[in-house]
């Protein structure tokens, strides 16, 4: 899911859920809804936490509705995302967009 040319080059968003299917499915359309209207080019990956291992190295940030191991991320930042199947998402917004203005 490419979205929107911008000045900062294409961000790679990893939604990290128990299965990577239904529950990073739901988090996924609400990050394209905060991404849709910024400066951002990105690419949203699904992901359930076995395949993070594997997958980790192609995202920029990793959002996360489940918990996971730290040691498996190498650095990238992640921030909890549970609050994105709530409708919770201002403060998760605010977050995503302070980790991408530091990219």
């Amino acid at each position: 899911m490419l979205k929107r040319k911008n000045t900062k080059g294409k961000i790679k968003v990893m939604i990290v859920c128990g299965s990577g299917i239904v529950t990073s499915s739901l988090a996924a359309n609400k990050v394209e809804d905060m991404l849709d209207n910024s400066q951002y080019e990105y690419e949203i990956i699904k992901s359930s936490v076995g395949e993070l291992v594997n997958l980790n190295k192609k995202a920029d940030v990793i959002l996360t509705t489940c918990n996971i191991d730290k040691g498996l991320v190498n650095g990238i930042p992640v921030l909890e995302a549970r609050g994105l199947l709530s409708g919770k998402t201002d403060e998760i917004k605010e977050k995503l967009m302070e980790v991408l203005d530091t990219q």
